[in-house]
């Protein structure tokens, strides 16, 4: 019953999807992109779980686009609302400095005023945002400034448990519940793991009351783009699901590019391309590789600071694991040097690929559920992949130059040549 139900929902929820153009700030300016190329993504988080649990963690690159989606399917499910769709969705977004906005449709309305009635959380409640959405309402929890900001993913997620919870007793027949904790890091790399432990299987057990007496459905998911809290996580079981979002493809890509240059932003990279005898779409592909995040930040700080930026972060890693591990500049570089001959498969067994990792130049995908596609590309590989190429090409310049000091114009023309 809930799968037809579920096909139907999608159906209305992916139309209203198609006219979702998030606003993006940037030096001042606010950017409007069309959503776009994520159908894929969207039909299996609402089609979840196939068997098992319905709890899964969303990982992927930083800025790969996790929380656009959620944003995306609150304001499908919203806009869907008044069609019949049975889809409800309870958003608790990334921690905003000192809070956390909460937004949700109508169907949550009394699960999460249960759940703040409760207390004890540490947090005041505030007016939420005005999201301009049809039956949603929102509110914005507000904490000391004491309070370590990692902390307050406790507070999220116990907010999110308390509503879902609550549904025992308030859910609506023929419903679909979906919440969303979004961006979760937590205080420890294994403390994710030790939630997603802990409540997959009570969760589980509601969500079967809950379609048996009721014929109505609940799921969590929870992201993360801190690729050692995922790797924590990395394997896909009936207990909870580890799912990989990844960067959009190239044509997508590309289309965003195209727009970037029509507002005038792509002028450094399409000057740095002419030079380098590239396109402008094969430059932002070569360094983005479908990153719309780090393409907007490059395009804000200059292209030139951005890569200073990462080749500090490659080094670092690099540094870090020299000290830890008492290896020597020239066994770092064999290692490096192995990596840029045979690509990204090698990766897996370098000395330096925890603090890789650490850094999030990296991520894997051992046992993940695959939400989007990943390229075939030198940075990528069957189990793990550079989060953008960027870091790819630094990793091979500094190999092919064998020194930890590479200059951006280096990288470039490394990247370039490949």
């Amino acid at each position: 019953m809930a799968g037809g139900r579920l096909e139907r929902v999608l159906s209305v929820v992916l139309a209203e999807i198609a006219s979702y153009t998030p606003v993006i700030p940037l030096g001042g300016r606010e950017l409007r992109f069309r959503f776009r190329d994520r159908v894929g993504e969207i039909s299996k988080l609402i089609k979840f779980p196939y068997a098992g649990n319905p709890l899964a963690v969303v990982y992927g690159p930083r800025g790969c686009g996790k929380s656009e989606l959620f944003r995306a399917l609150l304001y499908g499910a919203s806009r869907a609302y008044d069609r019949g769709s049975s889809l409800e969705v309870l958003l608790l977004s990334e921690v905003r400095g000192d809070v956390v906005d909460v937004a949700y449709t109508r169907g949550f309305e009394k699960p999460v005023r249960d759940a703040l009635s409760a207390g004890n959380l540490g947090y005041g409640v505030q007016a939420g945002l005005t999201l301009g959405l049809p039956n949603v309402a929102s509110v914005t929890l507000g904490f000391g400034v004491s309070v370590e900001p990692r902390q307050l993913d406790y507070a999220r997620t116990l907010l999110a448990w308390r509503a879902i919870q609550r549904l025992e007793a308030v859910a609506e027949t023929g419903r679909d519940y979906i919440v969303v904790v979004d961006e979760y890091r937590g205080v420890t790399e294994g403390e994710l793991y030790a939630l997603v432990e802990k409540i997959a299987d009570p969760l589980g057990a509601l969500h079967i009351k809950l379609v048996e007496r009721l014929g109505s459905t609940v799921k969590l998911y929870i992201t993360t783009s801190d690729s050692m809290v995922a790797s924590r996580i990395s394997r896909s079981t009936v207990k909870y699901r580890s799912m990989l979002m990844w960067n959009l493809p190239m044509s997508s890509f590309e289309e965003v590019v195209g727009e970037l240059s029509n507002m005038g932003l792509m002028e450094e990279l399409r000057v740095w391309a002419r030079s380098l005898g590239l396109s402008l779409e094969e430059l932002a592909w070569s360094l983005f590789g479908g990153n719309v995040r780090e393409l907007l930040e490059a395009s804000s700080t200059g292209l030139i600071a951005w890569l200073n930026n990462l080749i500090g972060v490659v080094r670092r890693a690099i540094t870090t694991t020299m000290r830890s591990r008492n290896l020597t500049e020239e066994a770092v570089m064999r290692e490096l040097r192995s990596l840029a001959e045979r690509g990204a498969e090698e990766l897996s067994i370098l000395k330096v690929y925890d603090a890789l990792l650490g850094e999030n130049v990296i991520i894997e995908y051992y046992a993940a559920d695959l939400l989007s596609e990943i390229p075939r590309e030198p940075w990528t590989s069957r189990y793990t992949a550079y989060q953008i190429p960027a870091y790819h090409h630094i990793v091979r310049t500094i190999a092919l130059k064998e020194e930890l000091d590479v200059e951006p114009r280096e990288v470039l023309e490394v990247l370039a040549k490949h």
